[in-house]
């Protein structure tokens, strides 16, 4: 399976990370490094192409300020995962906001020399 299949089957399934933070108003960093590490994959498997999947822009024209947008939200924090505080909670959440935004940046100015296929974009 390549890598937008693997990206496509995850997006379907109802571990996707876009969809636990929509459904259950929650921050869940294992998806969400589960999702970025599908996105490098297609950024890597595409990074000689003139062209990427209509999916993974989407992800980068809709998703990532949907993300952003449903975090920056004061409501998003009045609740708190077990086994966090809520300082490193919203510390978190928002070092990852961070991450999204300036990957949103990185791609859009086409800069992919940081990429490698096994490390993590930030």
């Amino acid at each position: 399976m390549n890598s937008l299949d693997n990206y496509l089957k995850y997006r379907d399934s109802d571990e996707d990370f876009s969809f636990i933070l929509r459904m259950e108003y929650e921050w869940d960093d294992k998806q969400y490094q589960i999702l970025m590490s599908k996105v490098r994959d297609i950024l890597y498997e595409y990074k000689d192409e003139l062209v990427l999947p209509k999916t993974i822009i989407h992800f980068f024209t809709s998703e990532i300020d949907i993300i952003s947008g449903t975090v920056s939200n004061d409501v998003f924090f009045t609740t708190t995962p077990d086994g966090i505080s809520k300082e490193d909670y919203k510390k978190l959440v928002l070092k990852r906001k961070s991450e999204l935004l300036e990957l949103k940046k990185m791609f859009f100015s086409g800069d992919f020399s940081h990429l490698g296929k096994h490390s993590f974009f930030l």
